[in-house]
This record gives C-alpha cells, structure tokens and sequence, in this order.
C-alpha cells in the first residue's frame, strides 16, 4: 500500500487494516518516508533535492522483499511518478491499482496510464476519467473504520458537530444559518467573526479524538467541499455514522448510492431545510437516536474498510490470491 498519511483522515493507514481485514498480508510504505532513525536520513536527501530518488530506493527495496500481487496508491495522482514506475518495475509485476479521492484534470493522463485500475470516490471524477480516455475505472466510496469509529459512552449533549476545513462555501452557509454549530478544522480563524452565532475552534483533531466528539453530539452536520467535489461523499458522510450519530448531509447525486435518505442520513437542500432539521434533531432525540443507529448498522454491513478493499480484490480476481 502506497500512499502519505493524513492525521484527520487516516485514508492509508484505513486501507492498509482495511486489506488486512479482509483476509490479506498488506505492507504499508508512506511517501512521507520512514521513521526513526532513516527518517533522518530521509530528511537529509530532501534537503539535497533527493527525495523522490530516496523514497524510490525504499519502495524496490520494499517490494522486492515483500512481493506483492497487488500494489494499491491511495491518491494516486498525488504520488511521485517515478514510484508508479518503481512498482511496475518490481519482481513478478503486480497489480498497480489506485483509489482517487481528489479533483484532477487532464495531466493526471500520464499517471493514469500506468495502472491496471482506477477506483474513484466520486462517480463524477469515474465519468471524467472516462471522458479522458482513463484506464477503466470502477466507483469505489469512501468509508469508516468501525475499530475507530464506534459509539463512545457518556449522555449525548444538545447541539451539531461539523469538522473540516474552512472552504467559501461552507463558510457562506453557515453565515446564512441561524443556528449554532460547533465547527473545527483548519482554516476558519479569518471568518470567526463572520459565524460570530457559532463556537468556532479554528484548529485540526486528531483523528484519535473524532470518536468522541461525534459521540457527544446529537447530530453532525456535512457540508460537501465544493473545490473538490462533484457528485461524491466525504469521510464524514461515514464516520459520524459509524458512531451512531445522524448526519445533516447535503443533497448530493452519490448519497442514495450509500443510504436511504430520511432513514439512515437527513438530507437537506438549502439553508431553510438544514435549520428545519436542525429544529428536529435538537427536538426530537429518539428521532435523531433511530437515524444515528440505523446509519450505524448501514456501515457496519456495507461501508467499513473491509468492505472496499473486498471490492478492489474481486475487481481484480485476487479473491483467491490474498
């Protein structure tokens, strides 16, 4: 498995577990490089402009002593190209595949050409990929890691949790929304006056600590990331779930794919709808419980990890080949 590890998401280190649960010997190799002692001389080649020469020396290394039959790049396009090389070019070949989860245009061709398979999280960027003359490509979600992500104990207090970063969008609909959030992430110390009705702390959880909070809360709210999103879901569209806490999501084409509006996820369409449901969640509890559980039950049946690399296995007929 290569790919860089992101403290509020974990997307690697989830998909590394992922495949492990899922019955497979995985290795994980950041391209943020090693730890230890070779991170310092990881960060010695970086200061004399050798990083990708050094991050390709510990991927054939990896892999020539691993052997893999499948090598799986979260964000793909993200990667240094010369470790897509690095990977075709190990013992046995194996299975280049990727799982996109960002916006790209036309220059990720050249990338792109070099994998077996592409999965996408949004089925806008599979239609995209398409549109470019992309390998094929199949719509892969992404999910939760119910090892993390599971109901904490403690009595749920009043109020809805929204973390993520701080885009013009999502900070022009909390503008408008006349009721309180409690809003973390990075970015929104410049519109804390702004959102001066909601309790704003400009700073990023570890992803550790997202448990917890989206336990304490009645409800947490998503608002897609309009820089990079078409049609698809968010961590967040799963991981509050996976905590049995109902999720105000924005209408977006993907949701139905992944849960039954009104039963399992509260969609709403505008400001005036996200306030109504924020009315109903707050006045409501055993509403708002019976959401939060049966979004719970959705993801434990469909949208864990296990169930994605699962999907990438027999997408590629190495179910018997773990």
């Amino acid at each position: 498995m290569v790919g860089r590890p992101l403290v509020t998401i974990h997307w690697m280190e989830n998909t590394v577990s992922g495949f492990r649960h899922a019955g497979c010997d995985a290795c994980a190799f950041s391209t943020r490089g090693p730890k230890g002692l070779k991170r310092a001389a990881f960060k010695l080649a970086g200061a004399v402009g050798r990083t990708e020469a050094a991050l390709r020396g510990a991927l054939a290394r990896t892999l020539a002593g691993f052997r893999p039959d499948l090598v799986f790049f979260v964000a793909p396009f993200h990667a240094p190209s010369g470790l897509i090389d690095v990977a075709r070019e190990a013992p046995e070949r194996p299975l280049l595949a990727g799982w996109v989860g960002d916006r790209f245009g036309p220059e990720a061709a050249q990338r792109a050409g070099r994998f077996d398979r592409l999965h996408y999280a949004d089925t806008g960027f599979l239609a995209e990929a398409e549109r470019l003359g992309f390998p094929p490509g199949r719509y892969l979600p992404l999910a939760a890691h119910p090892d993390f992500m599971h109901p904490r104990e403690g009595a749920r207090r009043e109020g809805v949790v929204f973390v993520a970063s701080a885009t013009p969008g999502r900070v022009d609909l909390l503008k408008h929304l006349e009721r309180r959030i409690d809003v973390y992430g990075d970015g929104w110390g410049p519109s804390r006056r702004a959102l001066g009705r909601h309790a704003v702390r400009a700073r990023r959880l570890h992803h550790r600590d997202l448990a917890a909070l989206y336990s304490a809360h009645a409800a947490a709210l998503n608002i897609c990331n309009e820089l990079n999103v078409v049609n698809g879901l968010n961590h967040r569209s799963f991981e509050p779930a996976a905590c049995g806490t109902p999720v105000l999501h924005d209408a977006l084409p993907d949701l139905e794919r992944c849960f039954e509006p009104g039963k399992e996820v509260l969609v709403y369409g505008d400001v005036e709808e996200l306030a109504a449901l924020w009315d109903r969640v707050q006045a409501d509890p055993a509403f708002a419980r019976g959401v939060g559980e049966a979004a719970r039950r959705r993801v434990l049946a469909e949208h864990t990890y296990a169930h994605r690399a699962r999907a990438v296995l027999a997408d590629l007929a190495l179910g018997g080949r773990p």
